[in-house]
Formats: structure tokens, C-alpha cells, sequence
């Protein structure tokens, strides 16, 4: 289902043109405030939601953890359960990065460039 079925079918379709286009980034397994978050962001009919960027959480610089992977899965789900199909899960950076010059490719930056 796309996201404009969802929100006219609760009276909440606006006009294109007086939507704000959003990409949300969000550390989405880290707690549980960012799932409400997301919906939050995906129900507001100001907000075009063009995407959801994965992030990682609590890593040091070193840590070979998987939690920008494990946010990812959960973006993916969240979509999956509210029935959306229209707004995509990117991945974004895996770790931290260890200096300004360190910014590796990663789906998300992709997206924002394009």
C-alpha cells in the first residue's frame, strides 16, 4: 500500500505542494521511542517521507558490532507491519567514522545525493 492510500483513507491527504519532503535517519533498534518516532513521521500528512536511512548506535571506533545492520531489519519491519510499500529502508554508515576524510559509500548517502 502506498503511504497517500494510508493518509487519505484517515482524511489526512494533503496537497504535494504543501508537504515538507523528509528523510528520516534514525538508530531504529537502539530504543524504543524511535519506532514511535518513525510512525509518527510516516503518519504526518505535511511530511513527504522520501526514505529511512539505518543508523548505528553505541559503537566505538573499532567496534566490528552490527547495530546500523540490526536498525536497518528494524526499519524493514516496521514498514513491513504498517503495510508500506512506497518508502524505502537504505542503509546507512556501519560504524563511526574515524575522521572527517572516512566516509565510506553506503546506500543512504546514495539516496540523498540523487
Amino acid at each position: 500500500m502506498k503511504r497517500s492510500d494510508v493518509l487519505a483513507r484517515i482524511g489526512l491527504n494533503i496537497p504535494q505542494a504543501s508537504r515538507i519532503r523528509l528523510l528520516v535517519d534514525t538508530d531504529a533498534k537502539n530504543e524504543a521511542d524511535d519506532q514511535y518516532a518513525i510512525m509518527h513521521h510516516l503518519l504526518t500528512p505535511m511530511f513527504d517521507v522520501c526514505g529511512i536511512v539505518a543508523a548505528h548506535f553505541e559503537q566505538k571506533a573499532g567496534y566490528a558490532g552490527q547495530s546500523m545492520e540490526e536498525s536497518f531489519r528494524e526499519i524493514e519491519m516496521l514498514l513491513r507491519l504498517a503495510e508500506l510499500e512506497d518508502v524505502p529502508a537504505l542503509r546507512g554508515c556501519p560504524s563511526p567514522l574515524k575522521s572527517v576524510k572516512d566516509a565510506p559509500d553506503s546506500e543512504g548517502v546514495r539516496f540523498l545525493i540523487q
